[in-house]
C-alpha cells in the first residue's frame, strides 16, 4: 500500500501536461564565460562554502568567485577532462578525469590524490565517500585504495553488464544491472550488504536522480521512462515520467522539479515535456546554488544562469523582432516590434495580426469603450482587432492619450495637450482652440510628455517640456518642488487623487491641486526616479531605471522585481498586469511571471572578502607600514549572481576620508596611491534595495619618518633636556668661576687703585702745588687741586664698576694726563684718538698705569720735546689700545732704575696682567699686553705698548 501511494502522489505531481508548440518560451536568464569557455565543454558545476563556483571541463579545472573566471593548474594530469565534483564527509572537495586520476581540490589547486591501476580502469569510472569517510572507487570491481596504493575489492562486478555508484541519505550505494534483474547494494563500514533487487525488462540503463523528498529516481533507457523510486530501504516500481526522445538525455533534479536534457540540444521540464527551451544549446549539466539559481553548462557557450524559473520569456519565432510597447485590451495582451508587426496572446501564445506598418511600433494605447487600439503604422490608426477594421486619427506625435469619458479622449502631444471629442459634444463647455479641427487645451499649448484630467475638481495636470504644469483650460501655473521645476513621467487619478511619477522626486500626490503626500527612496522605493506607473486592483504598479515595484496606495512597497529576479534588464520600458500576471519588456524581450509567486527579496548583502594589499603585496589587519610601503589597494565583494549587479558598495578610509563613496560591482577595487603618516581604518559594507550588510574594517598605521616617531621625539625631548641640563651647569660652574674671577679682579681693582694712589703719585702731585703756592701762584695751584680732586673722584667712582663707557675712560685720561702736562710745565704734550668708536664699554683702569708707566719710566728722564699717543682701535670682539711714547726707551729706563737700586717690578703693571689672564679666562679672546721698542738706526726713539681687551656693546 505504501508504494502504490508514493506512485500515485509522484505521478500526479509531475503528470505530463501536452501543450501545441506555438511561439517558444524559455525561462529568463542570462550567461556568464561566454567569453571565457568559448569552445569549451562543460561537465559539472559546483558551489562550495565560500559560495565559490567550480567548473569541470575538458580543458581542465576552472574556478569563478561571481567576478571572474581563473583556470587552476592540476600538475601530473595524464587528461584535462575532468567530472564528477563530489564531496567526503569533511566537505572537502574532490574530482576525477577520464585517465583515472583523482584530485583533491584546496586553496586554489588540485592535487594528485590517487591513480586507479590500470587492471581496475573501467570507462564508467565512479567514486563516492561511505559514512566512515573512506573513498570508494567504481571501475571494473568497487573497491577501497589504501594508504599503499593498494586496492581492497569490496565487491566484484566484473559480470554486471552496467553499474551505477550513488550516495543517499549519508550512505553509499551502487546499482548493478545483471540481464533482467536490478540489485542495490549499501556500502557501509567497509562491508557490502545487499538492499532491494527487481526483475526488469526491458534492460535497465541505470542513472539515479537524487530528489529532496527522499526518494531515488532510476532511469530506463530505450523507451525514455523512469521506471521506480528507491527510499533507501526498497525499490517500487512503475512508470513516473515518459517523454518523447529521452534516451540520449540526463535527468536533472532542481527544487523537486525534474528536468531532462534533450541529446541534440535543449531541456525539458516535467511540468511540460513536450516543450523545449534553449533548444539551440547542448545542455550538459545541471546545478542549483544557494541562491536558487539554476545553472545549466553547455558546450562551448558558458553558464546559462536562471533566477527564477517561474519568469519566463516569450520568444518571436527566434527571429530578429524585438518588442517595442505593449497594452492589454478587455484583459486581452497586444504587443507591437521594431518591424511594424502587432502581435495578441492568448493562453501565452503570440498571434500575429494582418495589420502592419513600414515602421517601429512607438505608440501602442487601448481605448476600452470602443475596443479598440491607437498605433502609429506610421499614421495614428484606431483600430478594431475583432474586426481587423482601422481608422486613420488625425493626432500627430501623441505621447500618451487618457480615456476621460466614453469617447473623450485626452492627448499630450508634441504640439500641446489635446481634447479629443470627435462627436463635439464638449458638455463640459471648455474654451479650445482649433486648429485643423483639433481641440487644442489654451492653457497647455507647451510641448507634452503626459496628461490627466482630475475628473472631480475638473483641473489638468500636464508634464510638458518645462515641468508640470496644474490648472484649468484659461488659467494654468507650473507648479515647483523647494523651487525647482518638476519633470513628469507618468500621471494617473485615482479615487480624487493624482499620482505623478518624476525624474528625480519619486512619486507625488495631489488632491485638490494640493501637494498631500511624496514617495521616494527614503520611503522605502528602490528609486527616486519613477518612469511609469498604473493603478489596478488598488495596488500601484511602476517602473524605474532599477527595476520593477508594487506598492499599496499608502505607498508601502510590497514587492520589488529586479534583474535579481530574472528581469532581463532592470530598465523595463513597458508593463501590464493581467490576472495577477505581470507582462513587461525589458531588453526589448517580452517576459511574464505569476506575480503572486514574486515575493519581497529578503536578501541582505553580506561581504564575502575584504582583502588588502601593500605595494601590491598582501597584507593582514592592525599591520604597521612605514612610508616606502604607502601605496594601498583593497578589493571586497559578495558573491553573488542574482544580485551582484543591483549591489550598492559604500566605502571611505577613515583617516582620510569623511564621507561615503558609492561604487557598483565593477568598482570592487580601491586604490590610495600615497598615503601620509597616520592611523587608518577602511571600512566598507554593501546595500541591496535599502538593505545593508555587515560593515568590514580594516585598521592599519603608516609610520612617520623616524625623526618624527614618538620614540625619537621622546630622545630628542631627554637629549634636549640633558643637554639644557649640562648648559645650566656649566653656566652655573661658569658662573662660580667668573663669581670667583670677579672677586679676584675686585681685589686687583683695589690694588690698582692704592697703586695710582701711591705715595709717589700723591708727593709728585703735592709737590707740584706746594710749587706753585710758593710761587705765589695761586691761581695755578687752585686749577691743579681741582682736577686732582676730579681725578680721585673718577677713580673712586670706577673702582667698584665691571665694565664703564669708552668715552668715560677717555676723560679720565685726559684728567690724569692734564696733571701731568702742569707738571712737566711746555715740555709734555698728548693726543687721545678713537676715531669712530661709540656706545660700548670696557674694563676701567687698564690704560692708565701704562700710561703712567710711560711718563714715569720713559718720558721723565728725556730731554726737551716729551710727546705722548693714545690710539684706540676695534677688530672684531676686542678692543685694540696702543700707548706710544718718544722716551729713552725701555733699555735706558732700565739701566736708571737699576742705578737708583729700584729692583722692584711696578705694582700696577703685575696687577693689569693678572687682571688679563682673569679675562682670557672668562671671555677667551686674543687678551694681554705687549711691549715694543720704537728703534731709529738702532738707537732708541720710544716705547710701544699694545693693550687688547675686551667690550661689550651698551644697547
Amino acid at each position: 500500500m505504501r508504494s502504490l501511494d508514493i506512485l500515485k502522489c509522484l505521478f500526479y505531481i509531475l503528470v505530463i501536461i501536452f501543450s501545441t508548440v506555438g511561439f517558444s518560451q524559455e525561462p529568463a536568464y542570462f550567461k556568464i564565460g561566454e567569453k571565457e569557455l568559448s569552445g569549451v565543454n562543460i561537465y559539472n558545476i559546483f558551489q562550495d562554502s565560500l559560495k565559490d563556483y567550480w567548473i569541470a571541463t575538458n580543458n581542465g579545472l576552472y574556478k569563478y568567485n561571481c567576478f571572474e573566471f581563473m583556470q587552476i593548474p592540476i600538475e601530473k594530469a595524464k587528461s584535462n577532462s575532468l567530472f564528477n565534483f563530489k564531496q567526503d564527509q569533511n566537505k572537502e572537495l574532490y574530482c576525477h578525469n577520464l585517465a583515472g586520476q583523482l584530485f583533491k581540490i584546496e586553496n586554489d589547486s588540485a592535487n594528485l590524490v590517487y591513480q586507479v591501476p590500470d587492471e581496475s580502469m573501467n570507462k564508467d569510472m565512479n567514486y563516492g565517500f561511505t559514512k566512515e569517510n573512506r573513498m570508494a572507487i567504481l571501475g571494473r570491481t568497487v573497491f577501497f585504495p589504501n594508504d599503499s596504493n593498494e586496492v581492497i575489492v569490496i565487491h566484484d562486478n566484473t559480470e554486471a553488464s552496467d553499474v551505477w555508484l550513488f550516495d543517499f541519505k549519508e550512505d553509499l550505494y551502487f546499482m548493478t544491472v545483471h540481464l533482467d534483474t536490478m540489485e542495490i547494494i549499501r556500502i557501509r563500514n567497509d562491508q557490502t550488504k545487499l538492499i532491494d533487487q527487481i526483475v526488469c525488462k526491458p534492460k535497465v540503463i541505470p542513472q539515479t536522480i537524487q530528489m529532496g523528498n527522499g526518494l531515488v529516481a532510476i532511469y530506463h533507457n530505450v523507451d525514455g521512462k523512469l521506471l521506480g523510486w528507491f527510499d533507501g530501504e526498497k525499490i517500487y516500481q512503475g512508470p513516473v515520467w515518459e517523454a518523447e526522445k529521452l534516451h540520449k538525455g540526463l535527468f536533472f533534479n532542481v527544487e523537486e522539479e525534474l528536468f531532462a536534457t534533450k541529446g541534440t540540444g535543449g531541456i525539458y521540464d516535467s511540468r511540460k515535456p513536450n516543450e523545449v527551451f534553449f533548444e539551440r544549446q547542448i545542455i550538459s549539466c545541471f546545478h542549483e546554488d544557494s541562491e536558487g539559481n539554476k545553472l545549466a553548462g553547455t558546450f562551448g557557450e558558458g553558464i546559462i544562469v536562471m533566477p527564477n524559473m517561474d519568469v519566463k520569456n516569450l520568444l518571436i519565432n527566434n527571429d530578429l523582432s524585438k518588442v517595442t510597447k505593449i497594452c492589454q485590451l478587455n484583459g486581452m495582451l497586444y504587443f507591437g516590434t521594431n518591424k511594424g508587426e502587432l502581435f495578441k496572446v492568448k493562453a501565452n501564445k503570440p498571434e500575429k495580426l494582418s495589420i502592419e506598418g513600414q515602421v517601429q511600433i512607438e505608440f501602442l494605447e487601448a481605448i476600452e469603450s470602443e475596443g479598440k487600439l491607437i498605433l502609429n503604422l506610421p499614421k495614428k490608426v484606431l483600430y478594431d482587432p475583432e474586426k481587423n477594421e482601422s481608422v486613420i486619427m488625425s493626432i500627430g506625435s501623441p505621447k500618451s492619450v487618457l480615456e476621460v469619458f466614453p469617447q473623450e479622449l485626452l492627448f499630450a502631444t508634441n504640439d500641446g495637450v489635446i481634447w479629443y471629442d470627435p462627436q463635439k459634444k464638449n458638455h463640459h463647455n471648455f474654451s479650445f482652440t482649433f486648429l485643423n479641427d483639433i481641440a487644442h487645451i489654451n492653457s497647455f499649448l507647451e510641448r507634452s510628455y503626459v496628461a490627466s484630467y482630475d475628473t472631480i475638481n475638473r483641473v489638468f495636470y500636464a508634464g510638458t517640456v518645462n515641468g508640470l504644469k496644474i490648472g484649468v483650460p484659461n488659467n494654468a501655473a507650473f507648479f515647483e518642488l523647494n523651487g525647482d521645476p518638476i519633470i513628469c513621467h507618468d500621471i494617473q487619478f485615482f479615487e480624487e487623487k493624482v499620482y505623478i511619477a518624476t525624474r528625480n522626486n519619486g512619486i507625488l500626490i495631489f488632491k485638490d491641486g494640493e501637494l498631500i503626500e511624496q514617495w521616494n527612496v527614503a520611503s522605502g522605493f528602490i528609486s527616486n526616479e519613477v518612469k511609469q506607473i498604473k493603478i489596478q486592483d488598488r495596488n500601484l504598479f511602476g517602473t524605474t531605471e532599477k527595476g520593477f515595484f508594487q506598492s499599496d496606495l499608502s505607498g508601502k512597497i510590497q514587492k520589488t522585481i529586479t534583474r535579481s529576479d530574472g528581469l532581463n534588464s532592470n530598465n523595463v520600458t513597458d508593463f501590464e498586469v493581467i490576472d495577477d500576471v505581470l507582462w513587461l519588456v525589458s531588453d526589448n524581450r517580452l517576459q511574464y511571471m505569476p506575480l503572486n509567486s514574486m515575493q519581497k527579496g529578503n536578501y541582505v548583502p553580506e561581504l564575502n572578502y575584504l582583502n588588502a594589499f601593500s605595494n601590491e603585496d598582501a597584507v593582514v589587519a592592525g599591520t604597521e607600514f612605514d612610508l616606502t610601503n604607502n601605496k594601498f589597494n583593497f578589493s571586497f565583494g559578495c558573491k553573488s549572481l542574482r544580485h551582484k549587479e543591483d549591489i550598492t558598495y559604500f566605502y571611505r578610509l577613515v583617516g582620510l576620508e569623511e564621507s561615503w563613496i558609492t561604487v557598483n560591482y565593477s568598482g570592487r577595487n580601491v586604490e590610495y596611491k600615497s598615503l601620509q603618516s597616520g592611523n587608518y581604518t577602511f571600512e566598507v559594507f554593501a546595500e541591496w534595495e535599502g538593505e545593508q550588510g555587515e560593515k568590514l574594517s580594516f585598521p592599519f598605521t603608516v609610520l612617520a619618518p623616524f625623526w618624527l616617531r614618538t620614540w625619537f621625539l621622546v630622545l630628542i625631548a631627554v637629549s634636549f633636556i640633558l643637554i639644557i641640563l649640562s648648559i645650566y651647569f656649566i653656566q652655573k660652574r661658569r658662573y662660580k668661576r667668573k663669581a670667583a674671577v670677579e672677586q679676584k679682579l675686585a681685589k686687583f681693582q683695589l690694588a690698582t687703585l692704592k697703586s695710582q694712589m701711591n705715595p709717589h703719585f700723591l708727593f709728585n702731585s703735592l709737590t707740584s702745588i706746594q710749587d706753585l703756592i710758593l710761587q705765589e701762584k695761586k691761581e695755578g695751584a687752585y686749577k691743579y687741586i681741582s682736577k686732582f680732586a676730579l681725578l680721585v673722584r673718577k677713580i673712586l667712582n670706577q673702582s667698584d664698576a665691571e665694565f664703564i663707557d669708552m668715552e668715560e675712560e677717555v676723560a679720565l685720561l685726559n684728567v690724569y694726563l692734564e696733571l701731568e702736562q702742569l707738571r712737566f710745565k711746555k715740555d709734555f704734550d698728548y693726543t687721545i684718538e678713537y676715531g669712530d668708536i661709540e656706545d660700548i664699554e670696557i674694563p676701567p683702569m687698564l690704560i692708565q698705569p701704562i700710561v703712567e708707566n710711560a711718563i714715569k719710566h720713559g718720558l721723565l728722564h728725556k730731554k726737551g720735546q716729551k710727546n705722548l699717543r693714545i690710539l684706540f682701535e676695534q677688530k672684531q670682539a676686542i678692543i685694540i689700545c696702543r700707548v706710544i711714547d718718544n722716551g729713552i726707551g725701555r733699555k735706558k729706563a732700565l739701566e736708571i732704575k737699576e742705578r737708583q737700586m729700584n729692583q722692584n717690578r711696578s705694582f700696577a703693571l703685575n696687577s693689569i696682567e693678572k687682571r688679563m689672564e682673569l679675562l682670557k679666562e672668562v671671555y677667551t679672546e686674543d687678551l694681554g699686553v705687549e711691549y715694543l721698542d720704537i728703534e731709529e738706526s738702532g738707537e732708541a726713539k720710544g716705547t710701544e705698548v699694545i693693550i687688547k681687551f675686551p667690550f661689550r656693546n651698551k644697547f
